[in-house]
């Protein structure tokens, strides 16, 4: 049986992919200067921890959405946002879309994937907030 320190233990990418590390970075400072609504990317981001099941990425995630405007009712919503009227198309595209990508045997890309971010400048910018 696996004790709850090695449950428990993580694995420091910093020394195993510093470079993956880099590049994520990387990312992030594109992703900052990119036209992509910092509310949603935040969005997306927090939706992509709770489905990784990462609690630090999760306490992240949910400070920066905070941050960027977002509010705490939201937030706390987020996790069951098909059920909540408080999330606007283009959110819930991009939502969908995340999901889709994350696990794409159970959430099949559906026609909300598509539509408002297809339409606008956004286009690239999601797929880079998936990680």
């Amino acid at each position: 049986m696996t004790s709850p320190v090695e449950l428990d233990a993580r694995a420091d990418y910093r020394a195993l992919a510093p470079d993956a590390l880099r590049a994520l970075r990387a990312l992030g400072e594109h992703l900052d200067r990119s036209p992509l609504d910092q509310r949603l990317r935040r969005l997306v981001e927090l939706r992509v921890s709770q489905i990784n099941r990462c609690a630090f990425c999760c306490g992240l995630h949910a400070e920066q959405a905070r941050r960027a405007g977002e509010t705490q009712q939201r937030l706390d919503v987020l996790a069951a946002w098909p059920e909540s009227p408080l999330f606007e198309p283009r959110e819930r595209a991009a939502l969908a879309w995340a999901e889709a990508v994350l696990d794409p045997v159970l959430r099949p890309p559906s026609a909300q994937c598509h539509g408002p971010l297809h339409r606008d400048r956004d286009v690239g910018a999601p797929r880079g907030a998936v990680h």
